[in-house]
């Protein structure tokens, strides 16, 4: 799982390395890479998540999963983006 992640990591690092000036073509490359490492992560997450449940709970399980996987999102962003506007000193307003 580990190169998988790794492989989603790579994808991040190229598109952190974006500038104005940089071809359409490097965010394309880099949200492929990112897409690629993710579809590995989640179904090994799904398969490993809903292993020994029961067939007739498996509804509830896969509900649980997305539930705690958007809830993470959220969470991720929001963390991300207060450090973001702590460490560049923003006021919030889009100027």
């Amino acid at each position: 799982m580990g190169t998988r992640m790794g492989l989603g990591a790579l994808g991040f690092i190229i598109v952190t390395q974006l500038t104005a000036h940089k071809s359409i073509w490097a965010m394309i490359l880099g949200t492929i890479v990112i897409d690629l490492g993710q579809s590995f992560v989640f179904t090994t997450m799904f398969i490993a998540s809903s292993s020994g449940i029961e067939m007739k709970e498996q509804g509830v399980a896969s509900a649980i999963i997305n539930t705690g996987q958007q809830i993470g999102s959220a969470v991720k962003l929001s963390v991300v983006m207060s450090i973001v506007s702590a460490v560049f000193n923003t006021s919030g307003l889009l100027e």
